[in-house]
């Protein structure tokens, strides 16, 4: 698929050693459906692995920064 404005985004690319089917990336939404205490549960999981199975090149289950 190609986009005239953005014609890239549905293109694969190299992160690091990893290859993204695209350029889309979805950022944490689902934080409400955690635990109290903030661990994942099995809706939590499911929801991510749904997300992965989908059009999504990365995603992403919580905050995250570089490290290096």
């Amino acid at each position: 698929m190609k986009n005239k404005y953005y014609p890239t985004l549905f293109s694969p690319i190299q992160v690091g050693n990893m290859t993204l089917p695209n350029r889309v990336a979805m950022v944490p939404t689902d934080i409400s459906s955690a635990n109290a205490d903030g661990s994942v549960n099995q809706r939590v999981i499911t929801y991510h692995e749904e997300v992965a199975k989908g059009a999504v090149g990365s995603s992403s289950s919580a905050p995250r920064r570089p490290t290096k």
